[in-house]
């Protein structure tokens, strides 16, 4: 998948909170080349699977790490919505 796709996924599934449904049954985070998409669409699918809210803040507090805060997260997801 290219990264424009990826980041396009992502986006969609930020602004569209139900769209998860469909693509959860073809779309595992492994099939992301890029490691940050993966990781925010895996918090995105497990909240799907666990019936929990998903959005931009609780994602920006799973996904931060070493290299990126909570706060360069919500900066990221913000420019892909």
């Amino acid at each position: 998948m290219s990264l424009q796709a990826e980041q396009s996924v992502i986006g969609c599934l930020l602004i569209n909170e139900n769209g998860i449904a469909e693509v959860a049954p073809i779309l595992s985070p492994e099939m992301f080349t890029d490691s940050f998409l993966g990781r925010v669409y895996f918090e995105i699918l497990n909240g799907f699977k666990t019936n929990t809210v998903v959005d931009a803040v609780t994602i920006a507090q799973r996904v931060k790490d070493s290299f990126r805060t909570e706060q360069d997260v919500s900066l990221e997801l913000a420019e892909l919505v």
